[in-house]
């Protein structure tokens, strides 16, 4: 008789700890998709950025060039 206390209540303390660490699995896989998520927004901010100054370099450099052809003609 006491086996079988014995073995539902550690059937009950396996049950609870892996409802636990089924709960911090989901959490820490919901954290690391949230991380990610942030990550990858900061980098396509990044090269927005980076686009961004590209073609205004673009754009002062055909200004510079046009100058200068103004000026030797």
């Amino acid at each position: 008789m006491s086996y079988s206390i014995s073995a539902s209540k550690a059937k009950a303390t396996h049950d609870t700890a892996m409802a636990i660490i089924e709960k911090d699995a989901r959490e820490r896989a919901s954290k690391t998709e949230h991380l990610r998520a942030l990550r990858l927004a900061r980098e396509a901010q990044e090269v927005t950025e980076l686009q961004d100054a590209l073609r205004s370099a673009k754009s002062r450099s055909l200004k510079t060039k046009s100058l200068s052809a103004r000026k030797k003609a």
